[in-house]
């Protein structure tokens, strides 16, 4: 079977502290994320882990030491932000999803928001992250802050639960002494618990932020001095023109969307945009998450995203109900979550219109929803809702700065300001789908190439799939079916290096052949293979242009790419 030397481990290669070598970033088109204007030819010098100078290039003085990093035809943004994150697993007893760290930088995000972090060991874990980050040892994004969830009774989550005013007290001084930043609030809480919550939090120079609670109106969480509201909760219902009648029988837009869809009351909803922008009520949609729902999913292209690759397989094994929800639910029920996917995108595009403040996140943690993958998905369907692609890119850049309090040091590409960059071959303000088109990421001062961020991705794979490879049984989703498998066929050539392979299906399954080798494939489920007697695993995936790859993994900890030659 062909073997490839195994790349140097991550760690070893990307752990090492940044050196205070002055890098300098040349020919590049600056993208002025306040008004879009474009400044080309620029150099943007860094010094440590802050934007030293910009001046045009030719002009500006280099120092001699510095390293340089031709971008000639390239674009430079800020650092691009995940308001709604979640890493910690506080439903299940795992470890925290540190996979994801790495995944986020490889996609040009270099600051989070995560909305559930206890006080104690994780809060701990956090600032142990950034003291590294600041060392120059951190693969990973920022964190801009951290909160913790809290609800009413019965519970949804396995959360905190408050419900009188001395529990209220209590909770957020202990958040307080805690480290954490803020207290998500959740949709169970009752109103005198919620607005007990607020008061303690506001007195203890704590925010507020998460759910509209189900038995509030939006109006009332923005009066209360909420500081976000996440997913749109309440949002739905307080625009209905049956809003009493929907609370009191505790009806939500999920569960009921064609009610909502129905009784949606356009000019009740303006004058709720009206109050959320006088109160500055920052709204986080996060519908990239309800996506799934729509007529439009199909279990089989949800199995084709490209961070499905990366995902660990006891993850995604969890995954398998929605596709019995999208294999079994009927077409009226699909159409009536196509109708709230609309009507969520035209609430988005009137809110921006109104001058509500927006905030991209992804509500990574649900199914289907990938770190750094998903939150290019989601400015793409804001633009989709009716932002221009110079707004929607604000709401992962600029306003998160904003948000944060932070605009001294992030949100823009700014002579003083901390050194969070993405490299672009494409202008985003053209395409916002040009966020993708990535050359380099810079992190707090530390340079990623290109063949860098290649290497992240590629160690999530290896650790991922290595501890598939251990099960004593096949782990995660059912495998393809021989017509899935067939989109796997043809030939393959390997990825900076010479000889192809050719890929069939025989006898139900999958054989490569590589000159005198031929390796017998093992479904272990989805598009995830072992071979018959090695420790060595095949992955395919296709990616956004429709061109197949296969991943192959070996134990040592190598990768081989193949790129099918007939896409």
């Amino acid at each position: 079977m062909p073997r490839f030397l195994p790349f140097l481990v991550l760690t070893c290669v990307l752990a090492i502290t940044a050196s205070a070598q002055p890098l300098a970033i040349r020919h590049v088109t600056v993208v002025d994320v306040t008004d879009g204007s474009l400044r080309p030819n620029q150099t943007v010098l860094l010094e440590g882990n802050r934007i030293a100078a910009i001046g045009t290039a030719g002009e500006m003085v280099i120092p001699s030491e510095a390293e340089i990093v031709d971008m000639a035809g390239g674009y430079v943004i800020p650092g691009l932000w995940d308001m709604h994150v979640h890493t910690f697993n506080n439903n299940d007893p795992q470890p925290p999803n540190t996979w994801t760290l790495p995944l986020y930088l490889a996609n040009g995000v270099t600051g989070v928001r995560d909305m559930w972090v206890k006080p104690g060991e994780q809060a701990e874990q956090v600032r142990a992250w950034m003291r590294a980050l600041d060392a120059g040892t951190f693969v990973g994004p920022r964190f801009g802050a951290i909160g913790t969830l809290v609800d009413g009774t019965p519970r949804i989550q396995q959360s905190d639960t408050v419900t009188t005013d001395a529990e209220a007290r209590a909770f957020v001084a202990a958040l307080a002494k805690g480290g954490i930043d803020f207290v998500k609030v959740y949709s169970r809480l009752s109103p005198d618990a919620y607005h007990a919550l607020v008061e303690a939090a506001h007195a203890a120079g704590l925010e507020v932020a998460g759910h509209g609670p189900n038995a509030l109106s939006s109006f009332d969480v923005a009066h209360a001095g909420q500081r976000s509201i996440e997913h749109l909760t309440g949002v739905h219902e307080t625009c209905s023109s049956k809003e009493d009648s929907l609370r009191t029988a505790g009806v939500q837009a999920f569960g009921s969307p064609a009610l909502v869809v129905s009784t949606f009351d356009p000019a009740k909803c303006a004058t709720l945009y009206e109050r959320f922008a006088e109160h500055e009520t920052w709204q986080v949609p996060t519908i990239i998450t309800n996506r799934v729902w729509t007529a439009s999913a199909s279990l089989d292209a949800l199995r084709q995203d490209e961070g499905l690759l990366y995902t660990p397989m006891w993850e995604s094994a969890e995954w398998e109900w929605v596709g019995n929800f999208l294999s079994f639910s009927s077409e009226d029920d699909r159409a009536a979550y196509d109708d709230l996917y609309q009507l969520e995108q035209r609430i988005i595009g009137e809110m921006h219109a109104a001058g509500v403040p927006l905030l991209a996140g992804t509500d990574f943690g649900n199914p289907y929803i990938y770190p750094g993958f998903s939150l290019r998905d989601e400015l793409a369907e804001l633009v989709g809702a009716g932002l221009s692609p110079l707004a929607a890119l604000q709401t992962a850049t600029l306003n998160p700065a904003r948000y944060l309090g932070r605009t001294d040091d992030l949100g823009t590409v700014e002579a003083g300001k901390l050194a969070d960059l993405v490299l672009l071959d494409a202008n985003p303000l053209e395409d916002i789908a040009n966020v993708r088109q990535i050359r380099a990421v810079v992190m707090n001062g530390r340079l990623f190439t290109r063949d860098d961020l290649n290497r992240m991705k590629q160690d999530v794979l290896v650790k991922n799939y290595r501890e598939a490879l251990a099960q004593p049984v096949p782990l995660g989703v059912q495998p393809l079916d021989a017509e899935g498998l067939q989109r796997f066929a043809g030939t393959y050539d390997r990825d900076g290096r010479e000889g192809q392979a050719e890929v069939t299906v025989e006898d139900g399954g999958l054989l490569v052949r590589f000159g005198n080798w031929t390796d017998v494939l093992e479904p272990i489920g989805g598009s995830l293979f072992r071979v018959t007697g090695s420790n060595v695993l095949y992955v395919f995936h296709p990616d956004a242009d429709g061109a197949v790859w296969g991943f192959e993994i070996n134990d040592g900890g190598g990768v081989g790419m193949y790129r099918r030659a007939d896409p």
